[in-house]
């Protein structure tokens, strides 16, 4: 009878180990799953990162594409301004030269 309680004993302590290997395995399982999850994760979110800082960066160059634009026509105004006011005086100037030349010509 003794040894009919071994060998009981020693099948519950193999059952025993057995669970604890399949335990163990479902764990690896687990840990694994988690893991690749994780890193599909992070590669989402990678991916939603570099979209949202590629909007950010087309919505700043529009903005600073905008301004440049802006200070181009500006300066295109000025520079006209100036331009026109140069022109009227344009025949003034030449008057004074040819004065100038005619009256002082003979030193």
């Amino acid at each position: 009878m003794s040894l009919d309680v071994m060998e009981q004993i020693r099948r519950a302590e193999q059952a025993a180990d057995e669970v604890r290997q399949g335990a163990q395995r479902e764990a690896r399982e687990m840990i694994k799953a988690v893991e690749e999850a994780a890193q599909a994760h992070q590669r989402q979110a990678a991916i939603e990162q570099r979209e949202r800082l590629a909007r950010t960066l087309e919505s700043m160059q529009t903005k600073v594409q905008g301004e440049i634009e802006q200070a181009s026509e500006q300066a295109a105004q000025t520079d006209a301004q100036r331009m026109a006011k140069a022109r009227e005086h344009c025949d003034q100037a030449a008057r004074i030269i040819f004065e100038r030349v005619v009256n002082d010509g003979h030193r």
